[in-house]
């Protein structure tokens, strides 16, 4: 990619963009597959996609989920930065969201509707390209904007139902942001532990103070 359309990329979603928190949390990501496009898995959960924008050049990319592993665990992680080629494996910083809390937001909302169900390239190649358009536009639209899909009609038509579902789901995933200088920056998800109810607290109180007197009985 030339350093032209990686300025105008890194132009087009400024304005979503916040200050990166510090974290002292590195790890090293590497590719769960081998193979020239085995970082999609061995399905090969990518499709084929142009896309461009107002301020961006248009260009021909590979659009689906990257399977890596941080040598404890194997996840999806997605592309949130255009600008750089992926280059695994790669040690990155682990942040607290580099866009707008609204943004992010929606981000989780995405996750949570729909990360679970994709086990097609279209739907993974759709998956990514509304990652893309979330970070890239305040309104939604594929057709219009810093960020725009031109080609693929089955994966515009995919993206832009999970893009119009996303106000029928509450932001129940925490998204986890990987950055580093010299590759492609990534987005992953993984659904928020659910809080105890209010009874749950009151009986777990109830049940210590039985232990308690119990103790103090001995």
């Amino acid at each position: 990619m030339t350093d032209l359309t990686r300025t105008l990329f890194l132009a087009a979603t400024a304005a979503l963009a916040v200050p990166i928190a510090t974290s002292a949390d590195t790890v090293t990501l590497t590719k769960t597959h081998s193979g020239r496009l085995g970082v999609f898995g061995t399905e090969s959960l990518f499709d084929t996609v142009r896309i461009g924008g107002d301020n961006m050049n248009t260009m021909n990319v590979y659009a689906g989920g990257f399977h890596v592993s941080d040598d404890t665990d194997d996840f999806v992680a997605w592309c949130i930065e255009l600008s750089e080629t992926l280059k695994l494996p790669f040690t990155y910083d682990v942040v607290s969201s580099p866009f707008v809390q609204s943004a992010t937001d929606k981000l989780s909302q995405l996750f949570t509707g729909f990360v679970a169900d994709i086990d097609t390239g279209v739907e993974s190649a759709a998956f990514q390209v509304a990652i893309w358009e979330l970070i890239s536009d305040t309104k939604i639209d594929l057709d219009a904007g810093e960020f725009q899909l031109l080609s693929n009609q089955a994966v515009a038509s995919q993206a832009n139902d999970y893009l119009t579902g996303l106000s029928t789901f509450d932001p129940n995933y925490d998204p986890t942001f990987f950055v580093a200088d010299g590759t492609q920056d990534l987005v992953t998800g993984q659904p928020s532990p659910v809080p105890l109810p209010a009874s749950g607290l009151l009986l777990l109180a109830g049940l210590g103070a039985i232990g308690a007197a119990s103790r103090k009985r001995r």
